[in-house]
């Protein structure tokens, strides 16, 4: 490497288990903690950067994103790629961090200690983020968010009889989502639903439908006009359950969040699916989440969104 590069700084590589102690020690002289991950359960180096004050960089993506935000840490662009790892499964994906962002966030924090001003804005980043563990990563935090949520679990009405089930989605067209929503509503017992299909404007009248959905409308179309004749809709439906089928093609996050956050349907659990996991990759990373978060914070006990079928 150095033969390749005659300026490279000094690298230690350390590739074994250390004691907590010398762990410690180089929390203590490290100027920067740097993780360009392609994927976490939850980081815990990153909180541990946290609680050392020192500044973490990382990506903008991922377990870790429960804490770090653009106010205690500094986030690095990613874009989908196959997966590499041991994980073999076809389709898998991981985010690989953008090489162009991670150099330029390291060199804006290597500039920032160049300059008191700079210096003095750095450290109030990485205070923040110490006060982050303290408020939000305690044991006594976790312990009182379980109390929480299975308070609201407990206080709930029970769950109706026989739910309204919206499914959102192409509808008995030539269309592979369509072929996919074709097969869940016949895996459950006739009766203990009541299904309706909100499909595009090409979905076939009532009478060529199957027993499986009792009703099926022609709900909406590519367009801004269409999508919301959908939310329209799906509100004077008042389901219980939303479930969304979709891709890149179909709708865009914007159109999502204006269904999941909409108050007249916050009472609705929703799953929403995309066709399949490289659609992400037609998104920018900042997209889905700056269109869902305010849905997410929420709605976080009662919706999900799962990108991949």
């Amino acid at each position: 490497m150095r033969a390749k590069h005659p300026r490279l700084a000094s690298l230690t590589f350390i590739d074994k288990d250390i004691p907590d102690k010398e762990l410690l020690e180089l929390y203590r002289r490290a100027d920067a903690l740097v993780l360009p991950t392609r994927g976490e359960g939850f980081n815990m180096p990153a909180a541990e950067g946290f609680a050392a004050e020192i500044p973490v960089i990382t990506t903008r993506g991922s377990g870790h994103l429960d804490f770090c935000d653009d106010t205690n840490s500094w986030l690095v662009d990613y874009r989908f790629e196959p997966s590499r790892s041991h994980v073999a499964s076809a389709g898998s994906v991981w985010m690989e961090p953008d090489h162009a962002d991670l150099v330029r966030t390291m060199r804006q924090l290597f500039e920032c200690s160049r300059t008191s001003a700079a210096g003095l804005r750095v450290r109030a980043r990485t205070e923040r983020a110490a006060r982050v563990v303290g408020e939000r990563l305690s044991t006594e935090h976790w312990f009182a968010g379980v109390d929480t949520i299975a308070d609201r679990l407990l206080q709930s009405p029970p769950p109706p009889r026989k739910p309204r089930v919206a499914w959102v989605s192409t509808w008995r067209t030539q269309c592979g989502i369509a072929e996919y929503l074709a097969l869940p509503p016949r895996a459950v017992r006739p009766g203990r639903v009541r299904d309706r299909s909100f499909g595009d404007q090409r979905t076939p009248d009532d009478d060529s439908n199957p027993a499986a959905i009792r009703f099926a409308t022609a709900s909406w179309e590519h367009s801004a006009e269409g999508w919301q004749r959908n939310l329209i809709n799906l509100i004077s439906f008042d389901p219980h359950v939303i479930i969304v089928h979709t891709s890149g093609d179909c709708s865009g996050p914007a159109d999502l969040a204006a269904m999941v956050t909409d108050p007249r349907l916050a009472s609705a659990a929703v799953i929403i699916t995309l066709h399949n996991t490289r659609e992400i990759e037609t998104f920018s990373p900042r997209e889905p989440r700056r269109h869902l978060a305010s849905g997410c914070a929420a709605r976080r006990a009662s919706w999900s969104i799962a990108w991949t079928i």
